[in-house]
C-alpha cells in the first residue's frame, strides 16, 4: 500500500477552514509518487479497459469499520448487493457515493476473487465524532432553537457538508429577520468541539 501523508500543520480532519490550501498541499505531496502509483496500477492488468469493464457476480458484501453510522443507512447508499453484476468501475462509483456523504475521512473498496464471482468489502474510516457545538455571538434566536436546527449532531462524525448547510440555514434565518449582512463560520475548539461564530 502507498500512504501519502501531507504536512497539514495544525489542521485536523474536523477543521473546515482554508480547504484550497489543504488540497494544494495534498497535490504537492502526491507529485513524487505519481510515477510509482501508475507503475503499480499498470501491473494490476495488461489492459486498462479490461480492468475497468470486466464484470463479475457479487457473492457477498460487507462494510467494515463502521462505528457511529448505522450500517443499514450506509449500505443503502453503497447500494451493492449479493447477486449484482459489478465491475471495478461500478464499485468505485458506489464507494464515491458513500464518501460524498461527508461523514468519512477516507474509504476504499476491495473485491476478493471467489470461484463464482467476488466478495466485496467496503472499508471506511469515520471522521471524529462531535462532542459539543456552541453558538457565539447570536442575539436573535435562543441557543436551543439554533441547536435543534443545526444538522451536525453530537455523537455523530463531524461532517463539513452538514456544517455548510447549517451555516446557510442560520444566515437564511437571520435574513428573514432583516439581518442580511450577518456572517457565520464554524471554528473547531479543542479536540472534537465546535463553535459557530455569528456576527
Amino acid at each position: 500500500a502507498i500512504v501519502i501523508a501531507p504536512n497539514l500543520g495544525s489542521h485536523r480532519s474536523g477543521d473546515f477552514e482554508d480547504i484550497p490550501a489543504l488540497i494544494s498541499q495534498g497535490e504537492f505531496s502526491a507529485l513524487p509518487w505519481i510515477v510509482r502509483i501508475k507503475e503499480r496500477l499498470a501491473r494490476l492488468s495488461p489492459s486498462p479497459a479490461a480492468r475497468r469493464d470486466s464484470a463479475f457476480a457479487i457473492q457477498s458484501v460487507q462494510i467494515k469499520n463502521l462505528d457511529r453510522m448505522e450500517y443499514k443507512n450506509i449500505s443503502a447508499i453503497f447500494n451493492v448487493k449479493p447477486g449484482d453484476i459489478a465491475s471495478p468501475a461500478s464499485l468505485q462509483s458506489a464507494a464515491l457515493r458513500v464518501y460524498q456523504t461527508g461523514f468519512f475521512d477516507s474509504l476504499w473498496v476491495e473485491a476478493h476473487p471467489l470461484p463464482a464471482g467476488a466478495a466485496v468489502e467496503l472499508w471506511v474510516r469515520e471522521n471524529p465524532p462531535v462532542d459539543a457545538v456552541t453558538f457565539v455571538g447570536n442575539t436573535v434566536f435562543s441557543g436551543d432553537t439554533l441547536a435543534k436546527r443545526w444538522p451536525m449532531k453530537k455523537g455523530l462524525p463531524a461532517n463539513p457538508l452538514l456544517a455548510r448547510q447549517g451555516i446557510e440555514d442560520i444566515l437564511n434565518q437571520y435574513a428573514k429577520q432583516g439581518l442580511s449582512l450577518a456572517r457565520a463560520a464554524v471554528v473547531p475548539q479543542g479536540k472534537n468541539d465546535y463553535q459557530v461564530l455569528i456576527s
